[in-house]
């Protein structure tokens, strides 16, 4: 991806274990294997975009995944030196949805995860004024920004069928 070797992995366990044993004693082992997705998670891709002179920006980000569902992204969030409102809205999915936040102070950076978790790090949920997570669409994902953004990062898993 972007020139660099993704490895794909299951997050597997491995229960009900029995023994397989023949004439000459043990010859293996049989069990079930339980992962937690029905395809393969392939190693993190990160995209960071400095924005520091651009106060209304639309990046372009390409996800390519099997899966036929969202990608919720991890996304971490650096202001400038004004703070104040910023917008999010991935033009492609929904240019109604909305990714807000009200009154952020200046020079702060923060991480949201909306992949199961719903998380904003420290006292910044009660500055999230919509409730909207950030998500993409398999394919090209345009995103409108709006406001005091000094930097963001995307970080994000492709799944992939085995």
């Amino acid at each position: 991806v972007n020139g660099v070797i993704k490895r794909l992995y299951l997050n597997a366990r491995f229960i009900n274990p029995e023994k397989i044993e023949g004439g000459n004693g043990l010859v293996g082992y049989k069990f079930t294997v339980e992962c937690d997705s029905c395809m393969a998670w392939q190693d993190s891709v990160v995209c960071e975009y400095d924005l520091i002179e651009n106060p209304t920006a639309v990046i372009e980000l390409e996800v390519d995944t099997y899966i036929n569902d969202y990608t919720y992204p991890k996304v971490t969030i650096q202001t400038g030196s004004t703070g104040g409102d910023i917008q999010i809205v991935n033009i492609t999915d929904n240019s109604t949805r909305a990714t807000s936040f009200i009154d952020l102070p200046p020079n702060i950076t923060f991480t949201m995860r909306g992949d199961g978790i719903n998380y904003i790090s420290g006292q910044y949920y009660q500055k999230f004024s919509n409730k909207n997570f950030i998500r993409f669409l398999n394919g090209e994902n345009k995103l409108n920004l709006t406001g005091d953004i000094a930097k963001i990062t995307f970080e994000f898993q492709n799944r992939r069928y085995l």
